[in-house]
Order: structure tokens, then C-alpha cells, then sequence
């Protein structure tokens, strides 16, 4: 399953592709890896603090030598990036010393592929098949079932009437 986020019903971020683009037009931008993950990571939690140490840990293995500079200056690349492209300034929220915050409204629309589609299709339809195949099975022992008991009942009716 392809997830896909869509910030301040504009914005869509593509998890699978790592492309970005306003929600209804087709020019996208490709974010690199790094960017992508950390984008990710802030926008699938909207509103929560995430400090810099979980942030560093996830995505330069916990090295805050190499990861503290990095972190600040690719929380300044997709900054810069809202602005340019999305005239979207204020989605990432500093709290110093501490970590940052995505302050934009956060939906997740997950997109199932078509070959996972045709895949529910017909299992659907095999469990549709089964679920007939018992009915009419089912029906079919009652009424023999019915036609047993019933016609012992006549039986013993017809004949216990000529006696």
C-alpha cells in the first residue's frame, strides 16, 4: 500500500515516489531521501514535539557531531522549500533546544495498487462463491430433510387412517 499525506488540503507528499506537489496539478518535486525522511517523520505526527535527539537518532544513527548540523540545516532546505513552492512558511515550528514541531493539518490517504485491487476483487468473489455454494447446499439438505420428515408424517397419517 502506497501512503500519501496531504498537508493543509494542498500540499501532497507521495511516501513511495519522494514526490511533493500541490494536491490537484501534476509538476511534482522530487525531495532527495534524507529530506524525504525527515518530512515523513515531522508530518506523521502533526502537532507533537519531536526532539532533536529522536530525530538525529532515526536518521544519522544517533551521531550528534555529524546529525545536529544536518538536522538544522535540512529543517532550513524544507523551509525553504514550503516557501518557494508552496508560499507554506510556517509548517515546521522551532522550540529551541528542544526539536521541532509540523503545525500543518495532516490527512493520510492511503492509495491501494491495482493488482492489490484485482487481488480483493476476487477474493471477494470466491468468498461470495463459497458463501453461495453453502446457501444453496444448505437449502438443499433442508428440503431433503423436509421431504424425509414430511413424508414419514403422511406415511404414518395415510396409513394409520386406513387402519
Amino acid at each position: 500500500m502506497n501512503t500519501k499525506l496531504i498537508l493543509n488540503d494542498q500540499i501532497l507528499v507521495d511516501a513511495q515516489s519522494g514526490e511533493i506537489k500541490f494536491k490537484h496539478q501534476n509538476d511534482a518535486i522530487r525531495l532527495e531521501p534524507l529530506l524525504l525522511a525527515l518530512l515523513l517523520m515531522l508530518a506523521r505526527q502533526p502537532q507533537q514535539l519531536i526532539l532533536r535527539e529522536q530525530i538525529i537518532a532515526s536518521l544519522w544513527d544517533g551521531d550528534a557531531r555529524v546529525g545536529n548540523p544536518a538536522l538544522t540545516k535540512a529543517i532550513s532546505k524544507l523551509r525553504q522549500l514550503f516557501i518557494q513552492y508552496f508560499n507554506a512558511p510556517d509548517l515546521i515550528e522551532t522550540l529551541p533546544k528542544k526539536g521541532y514541531r509540523f503545525v500543518a493539518d495532516v490527512k493520510q490517504q492511503d492509495v491501494v495498487s491495482n493488482s492489490i485491487k484485482k487481488n480483493i476483487f476476487f477474493i471477494t468473489n470466491q468468498s461470495f462463491i463459497k458463501q453461495a455454494v453453502i446457501s444453496v447446499l444448505t437449502l438443499f439438505l433442508f428440503l431433503l430433510t423436509l421431504k424425509f420428515i414430511g413424508g414419514a408424517f403422511f406415511y404414518h397419517v395415510l396409513h394409520g387412517a386406513m387402519h
